[in-house]
């Protein structure tokens, strides 16, 4: 959806939305993108469909778009390639699987990571600004693997500062 977006305002030079036809018949994609653009200047819908759709011929790419038509009051309706549909529930497919995979590694095991642990009598630097990062990219790599995972952020040196 997004590269149909795309597509539509270099097309056009505006941004659109881009919906799902709630009848198959109607494409895989659809806009009202020329009916809005009909009304700003005083011409006819279709007509200004038929100008998008001849520019988005020339830049749509074909392995991933079977044909583009104007239908109706001005709706531009895509049909997606059948094999670029397939080639993408491939894909997710593949990377719901690789998840599975990698959620088995830390299965029944858990992790304690320390993130920054700033000294609260001392001022916080950038340092640890880095280091909390660095805790919760850590702790978001062991949660794919399947680990519990407990982040913790211990504040050391309860001391002086609240004895006085």
């Amino acid at each position: 959806m997004e590269l149909i977006k795309r597509w539509l305002k270099e097309a056009t030079g505006v941004e659109t939305e881009v919906e799902h036809p709630t009848d198959g018949q109607f494409g895989d994609y659809a806009t009202n993108v020329a009916m809005m653009l009909a009304k700003k200047t005083e011409k006819n819908p279709r007509e200004v469909a038929g100008e998008i759709k001849e520019k988005l011929e020339k830049i749509i790419d074909e392995s991933v778009v079977e044909k583009v038509e104007v239908a109706g009051a001005g709706f531009i309706n895509f049909y997606l390639k059948k094999e670029y549909l397939v080639s993408m529930v491939e894909k997710i497919n593949y990377e719901i699987e690789f998840k599975k995979e990698l959620g088995k590694y830390g299965q029944g095991k858990t992790v304690v990571v320390d993130y920054s642990s700033p000294n609260i009598a001392k001022p916080f630097g950038i340092g640890h600004l880095r280091s909390t990062n660095i805790g919760q990219a850590i702790y978001n790599i062991y949660k794919i693997l399947g680990w519990k995972c407990i982040g913790d952020n211990h504040l050391g040196d309860w001391g002086t500062q609240f004895g006085k």
